[in-house]
Parts: C-alpha cells; sequence; structure tokens
C-alpha cells in the first residue's frame, strides 16, 4: 500500500469508485473538485490510500475546522475518511488515520481531532478511532455543529456528531 496526496488527475476515478447511492456521479465530482481546489488553496491536503495502482480509500486534513472549538483551539480535522468496502480489514483506516497524524505533527500541531456520526454506519469507523487513541472531547454531541440541547429531538442523521479529540 501507498499513501500520498491527492492530484487532479485522481477526481475521475475518485467519481468511479466512490459515488455512493445517496449522491450522483455529478455531485460527486463537484465534491472532489472542491477537495482538490481546496487543497491547492491550502485549506486541507487529501490523502489516498493505493493497493495496487488503485484507490482503496481516503482522507483529509482540514487545516481550518468548521467546528467551532476546534477551530478557536487551532486544532486541525481529519475530514471524510473512508475505505472501500472491499479493502477494509486490512489495516487501511489505521495506515491512513497515522499518515494524516504525522502530516499534522510535521507542521506543529499537537493534537487532532475528528467528528464521528452516531447511528450503525459509523460503527466500525467509531472502533478504530478508539483503538487508534482517539477520546471523547467532553463537549457533548453537536447537531449541524451546534451543542445539542437537552430534551430536543434531532434528526439521526449525518449532522449529529460526537467530537474526538488526539494529543499527537
Amino acid at each position: 500500500m501507498i499513501i500520498r496526496e491527492m492530484q487532479e488527475r485522481d477526481v475521475e476515478p475518485l467519481v468511479e469508485r466512490f459515488c455512493f447511492p445517496w449522491s450522483t456521479p455529478e455531485q460527486t465530482e463537484k465534491k472532489w473538485k472542491l477537495y482538490y481546489a481546496e487543497q491547492e488553496k491550502g485549506i486541507r491536503t487529501v490523502y489516498l490510500i493505493e493497493e495496487q495502482h488503485q484507490i482503496a480509500g481516503y482522507g483529509s486534513l482540514l487545516f481550518e475546522s468548521n467546528y467551532p472549538d476546534f477551530n478557536a483551539n487551532e486544532i486541525p480535522e481529519i475530514h471524510d475518511v473512508w475505505v472501500h468496502q472491499d479493502q477494509r480489514g486490512k489495516g487501511f483506516g489505521s495506515a491512513l488515520l497515522a499518515h494524516v497524524e504525522s502530516a499534522a505533527k510535521k507542521l506543529g500541531y499537537s493534537s487532532i481531532g475528528l467528528g464521528v456520526g452516531l447511528y450503525r454506519d459509523y460503527g466500525h469507523a467509531l472502533r478504530i478511532y478508539v483503538d487508534n487513541g482517539y477520546l471523547p472531547d467532553g463537549k457533548g454531541a453537536t447537531y449541524q455543529l451546534k451543542p445539542v440541547t437537552p430534551g430536543e429531538s434531532y434528526p439521526m442523521d449525518d449532522e449529529l456528531l460526537l467530537w474526538f479529540i488526539k494529543t499527537l
């Protein structure tokens, strides 16, 4: 396996390999073009993990998190991590995390964070994060990046997150 930074030529293979049922090829292409443009502007760095010249997964280091607590404390965010279902269980997720953490440390950051959804689809990711030393930030869950209010109801979707942090 190799881990490398995304290049512009990777947009098409990423769209082909990672266009999920809840998206369209056009939306997926727009996302990857945006990520590449943000990488060119220094907003994020996208890392791809490959096995036998095929992209097996990806993740990015977002330098200014949208999560207010991370942003206020200059904590970069590991964002949008995914390993293709055919390559899961081979250690790619942990390898990708370690690579992104190392990159953040080289840039002088002393900690790193990430947000995780709270429903079943995130169960595997949650275990990987905990196994790799991530701990809840102690601020509770957020919905659309705002703290949830006790007694209120929130949709169980990708906007309901618990935030984790790790010291590098």
